[in-house]
């Protein structure tokens, strides 16, 4: 169970905290009821109405973990918005393998993988005063609708303190934004799901086919099509192969 207590002696003293069993969307939250100029965390177990990318809906059962941290844009380290989701990505799965010895692999632009399933993605959103970072974790293993079998996970196997979890992922992003200028370009692609692999990615209403092979400082995808290196600063995966040629996606 999450102790508010217990995640505010966690954290960095700047950040304050507000926690909450079941929530609509801890993202919702923070933009209508959270100070903008203070960076404030919103931690839910539970979200009823979780949305993603494009305001998709995000399956959000309470075996999950559900963060939003809001970071005011005088203290973020980068002047490139579209960085700080690649970012937040890579202090996560730092967070999970050297605190948890749990392996994850970065889906660019905005999803984690573990057994070529979504185990969280993240969203950033802004309001005039700040950047709304969230993040939905798959935490333990939980009943998983039919559509999603073939597609999401869960990260844990065995039961862990959430508490703790929360603390060291927001000590993490913390560091990260206020700190971080430009991707460790070495340590992303070490850690990418992408890398090597035949996509098809919808990149501003087009879609484009190509092998994934290499990553920029500021968070593009450097894909080869028929050729070609194109530079993609923004976009969604549509479909993934394998260097075997595996359908992943």
């Amino acid at each position: 169970m999450l102790n508010k207590n217990a995640i505010i002696q966690a954290v960095h003293p700047a950040i304050q905290v507000e926690v909450f069993e079941k929530i609509s969307s801890t993202n919702t939250y923070a933009q209508q009821h959270v100070d903008q100029t203070h960076m404030t965390a919103v931690v839910a177990t539970e979200q009823t109405a979780g949305y993603g990318r494009q305001g998709r809906s995000f399956y959000s059962p309470k075996t999950g973990l559900y963060l939003t941290f809001v970071v005011p844009f005088d203290v973020v380290a980068t002047k490139t918005p579209g960085i700080i989701t690649t970012l937040i990505a890579l202090a996560t799965q730092r967070v999970l393998a050297q605190a948890f010895q749990v392996m994850t692999e970065i889906k660019w632009v905005n999803d984690l993988y573990r057994h070529d399933k979504k185990v969280a993605g993240i969203l950033v959103e802004q309001t005039d005063q700040a950047y709304v970072i969230g993040m939905g974790l798959n935490v333990q293993a939980f009943d998983v609708p039919v559509a999603l079998q073939d597609k999401i996970t869960h990260v844990f196997d065995e039961t862990i303190d959430r508490n703790v979890l929360v603390g060291l992922l927001l000590n993490a992003w913390f560091e990260t934004i206020t700190q971080t200028t430009q991707l460790d370009v070495s340590a992303y692609k070490a850690v990418s799901y992408l890398l090597n692999k035949t996509v098809t990615l919808n990149y501003n209403r087009t879609l484009l086919t190509g092998r994934v092979i290499d990553f920029g400082q500021q968070g593009e995808l450097i894909l080869n099509v028929n050729g070609d290196n194109l530079t993609i600063r923004s976009g969604e995966v549509t479909k993934v192969v394998a260097i075997e040629g595996k359908v992943l996606k």
